[in-house]
C-alpha cells in the first residue's frame, strides 16, 4: 500500500469502463488508495458512475461543459494532494501485477529521487518499459504534483 499515491480515472461517455476499472482497482488495493474520477458530460454524467464499487475513497467530479480530454485531465488533477499522481485511462485494463509494478516503481524512483514515472504501453509489447524521469523539467510538466501515467 502507498498512501501518497492517488488514481485519477478521466472519462467521457464509458460509465461501464470506469465500473471495470473500480473493480479491478478494489481487488487490486482494497479500497486503500485514493480515486478520483473526472467526467467530462456527455451522453452519460457523473449520475451514471457507481462509486460503491470501490471500497475506499472516492471522489467523482463532473465538468459543467465537456472540456476535451487534456482539460479533463488537468481538471482532475486539481485538488488531489498526495506526492505521486497515477493518470489511469478509462478504457485500459490493468495487469495482474499492476499493483506490485506501481509500487515498485515508487519505491524505486524515491530511492533514485526521480520525479516522474512513465509506463509506456503505445507499442504494445510484452516487455513494457517504465520511464522514470530525474526531473520535470525534461518531461515539460508545469505541476507540483508527480506523476504515473499510461497502463500498467
Amino acid at each position: 500500500m502507498n498512501p501518497d499515491l492517488t488514481i485519477l480515472i478521466p472519462t467521457w461517455d464509458r460509465p461501464d469502463e470506469v465500473h471495470q476499472r473500480l473493480r479491478e482497482l478494489n481487488s487490486m488495493w482494497g479500497g486503500a488508495i485514493p480515486v478520483k474520477i473526472q467526467v467530462n458530460p456527455g451522453k452519460f454524467s457523473s449520475s451514471d458512475i457507481d462509486s460503491s464499487l470501490y471500497e475506499g475513497p472516492i471522489e467523482v467530479a463532473e465538468n459543467p461543459v465537456n472540456i476535451g480530454l487534456f482539460g479533463n485531465v488537468v481538471r482532475g488533477i486539481h485538488g488531489i494532494n498526495t506526492r505521486w499522481l497515477w493518470i489511469l485511462g478509462d478504457d485500459d485494463r490493468l495487469k495482474p501485477e499492476a499493483k506490485s509494478l506501481v509500487e515498485e516503481a515508487i519505491s524505486l524512483s524515491d530511492k533514485e529521487g526521480a520525479e516522474v514515472i512513465l509506463f509506456n504501453q503505445w507499442d504494445h509489447k510484452t516487455d513494457d518499459k517504465e520511464v522514470i524521469c530525474r526531473d520535470r523539467k525534461s518531461t515539460r510538466l508545469n505541476s507540483s504534483h508527480t506523476v504515473i501515467s499510461y497502463a500498467v
